[in-house]
């Protein structure tokens, strides 16, 4: 397995699973921020709004590391920026990120490294 299929694989599979920890955090903003509103009145509806937000900018991060992952073997530059853009802008976002971040951070890493390889 060459590098730039070893950062293929790590950004598609890291970039997977970010788009289930996305689809995780949204399902729970509607469902907590419903849930929450019984208990807490409007502040309830702030509290599902931030998780389904917190969802939405992972799932951004995610799509930005599958798209990476995606053109790691035409385009390894973009390819790396792109999942290590992703993969560190996830761990700003929150804690579910450590297993696609450091997948896609590893993957990106790769790319670039491929890069050097080759030339």
């Amino acid at each position: 397995m060459t590098m730039r299929s070893g950062a293929k694989v790590l950004g598609l599979i890291g970039g997977i699973i970010g788009l289930i920890v996305g689809i995780f955090l949204l399902v729970s903003g509607l469902v907590g921020g419903t849930l929450l509103v019984g208990f807490l009145g409007e502040e309830g509806v702030g509290v599902g709004l931030a998780v389904i937000m917190w969802g939405v900018s992972i799932f951004v991060f995610a799509i930005l590391g599958l798209v990476g992952g995606a053109i790691t073997s035409g385009k390894p530059l973009p390819a790396g920026a792109l999942m290590l853009v992703g993969g560190i802008g996830g761990f700003l976002a929150g804690t579910l990120w450590i297993v696609p971040g450091l997948l896609l951070i590893i993957g990106g890493i790769l790319s670039l490294a491929s890069l050097k390889k080759a030339g």
